[in-house]
């Protein structure tokens, strides 16, 4: 896509952040005492940036998957829709008039909607905030058409009415929505992007670390303590063994 004065900046701010957060882990000594947590975005970002300070199979190694955490589609009672279908309509309607926020270029949010917008079929412009509080105001106001948000930070606008929950984006339906419909089941083929936390540690670090590592934090998330508050906020434990998590890093970036 074509990107305005305002879409380049944030790109380069989100470039800069990842020089500030990835590369000193990337280039941290691989002994157990660096790590990294960072969302589904981290795949995308090779297809995204031209270049980027670091390697992302090659400079680090998963720990494990931490949470999973569906993003809800979400638009404005103001708009008059009720469904997917309406929306998908309007969109085809309106080729290129609608708008969907994200809390900025290559966010999973952002990467939420294009895989949806490509799979449905329809066009927009999409409108990067810098953050998603700005965001959730236009789309409260109608400014925005739709977007998708992490379930945890729309909840309360939805229960109140402020906004309408359309569709999960993920594989499954949200616990905290279980009415709500993913888009697969709405009637989009294939547009389900799904969400996650993920722990990572230098790539340098051997393999005894990282599996010690592993297995101290996936005691900690199957702690019923720790699973219950996680799952109060919309988010689902997902551990996975080191080499599994490798593997659906690489099968995300389509490595594998």
């Amino acid at each position: 896509f074509t990107l305005d004065d305002d879409r380049r900046g944030t790109l380069l701010d989100r470039a800069a952040q990842m020089s500030d957060v990835y590369e000193p882990v990337a280039r941290a000594p691989g002994d157990g005492y660096t790590l990294m947590i960072v969302s589904s975005a981290h795949t995308a970002n090779p297809a995204i940036y031209s270049t980027l300070p670091y390697d992302t199979l090659a400079d680090f190694k998963g720990v494990t998957m931490l949470t999973a955490m569906p993003n809800i589609l979400v638009t404005a009672p103001s708009t008059g829709i009720k469904s997917v279908a309406d929306l998908v309509a309007r969109a085809k309607a309106k080729p290129g008039e609608m708008t969907y926020g994200s809390g900025g270029v290559g966010s999973a949010a952002h990467m939420n909607a294009e895989q949806f917008r490509a799979m449905a079929g329809i066009e927009g412009l999409h409108v990067p905030y810098r953050g998603t509080p700005e965001m959730m105001a236009d789309l409260i106001a109608g400014r925005t058409d739709f977007a998708f948000i992490s379930v945890v930070g729309v909840l309360g606008a939805i229960r109140d009415g402020r906004l309408v929950a359309l569709a999960s984006g993920t594989d499954q339906r949200s616990k905290l929505l279980p009415d709500v419909p993913t888009t697969v089941e709405a009637g989009v083929p294939n547009s389900s992007y799904n969400v996650w936390l993920g722990l990572f540690a230098p790539g340098t670090t051997p393999p005894a670390i990282v599996d010690k590592l592993n297995r101290e934090t996936v005691a900690i998330l199957t702690n019923p303590e720790i699973t219950e508050k996680l799952a109060k906020l919309g988010a689902d434990i997902a551990p996975m063994t080191p080499a599994r998590f490798d593997a659906y890093v690489a099968k995300e970036m389509g490595v594998i």
